[in-house]
């Protein structure tokens, strides 16, 4: 071989060595919400995912700035029961069992609204994806978008675990220490506090409030 096509050969290696080879998915961040802070956190996730290269669409209910201009946004038509959510939300105060069924249906049913939009139905009937991430918050008849584009689901949770979330990824749920939500206590637990977290997360969590949930997300999946 003559010495000026080693040359190219060596050159074309060389050059082909300098190329680096990356996969770009096409990532869906539903993101159905009346609550700006929860999209800031949202918003953080898919900035990271559209630096690397990634294409990526991000879905609100309210007028949301993303800081990363290679997001594309859609902005679904907002509903009335956002006003009443909020209200719900800062009239409540510790413990919360007895306003959570009203919150359930209210975000529900906000929810549901912002799902039958025409814009996201378009978007369901023209455009496929790769991945989705879902902001977690009483929606988990979402979960049917995964089914629909055929893609894994990501559920991105902006408060701390919950009894739902712990019944997702096998987390148990520590009775013994770990205050339920509901109940509006606080570490450290003493005896009788430790009994009552028990009765909380057991009867009211796992059987009152988990079957009404689960009747009430697979009635509006149906």
């Amino acid at each position: 071989m003559v010495p000026s096509v080693k040359l190219i050969l060596i050159g074309c290696v060389f050059l082909l060595s300098q190329f680096s080879i990356s996969d770009s998915a096409r990532i869906l961040g539903h993101f159905i919400t009346p609550s700006k802070s929860h999209l800031i956190i949202h918003d953080a996730i898919m900035s990271a995912l559209a630096d690397r290269g990634h294409n990526v669409t991000m879905i609100t209910t309210i007028p949301f700035a993303t800081r990363n201009p290679n997001i594309r946004h859609i902005q679904l038509q907002q509903h009335t029961p956002s006003i009443q959510y909020y209200s719900t939300l800062i009239n409540t105060r510790p413990p919360w069992y007895h306003r959570v069924y009203d919150n359930i249906k209210i975000i529900s049913t906000y929810t549901n609204f912002a799902f039958n939009d025409p814009q996201m139905k378009q978007l369901m009937d023209e455009e496929p994806f790769d991945l989705v991430i879902q902001g977690y918050l009483f929606n988990d008849f979402l979960f049917g978008l995964k089914a629909h584009f055929k893609c894994p689901i990501v559920l991105s949770l902006v408060v701390r675990q919950i009894g739902a979330i712990n019944g997702f990824v096998g987390n148990p749920q520590e009775a013994a220490y770990v205050p339920s939500l509901l109940s509006g206590d606080k570490q450290p637990l003493g005896f009788f506090n430790r009994v009552k977290n028990f009765v909380y997360i057991k009867f009211l969590e796992d059987m009152l409030l988990s079957s009404y949930y689960e009747w009430y997300q697979s009635d509006i999946y149906r």
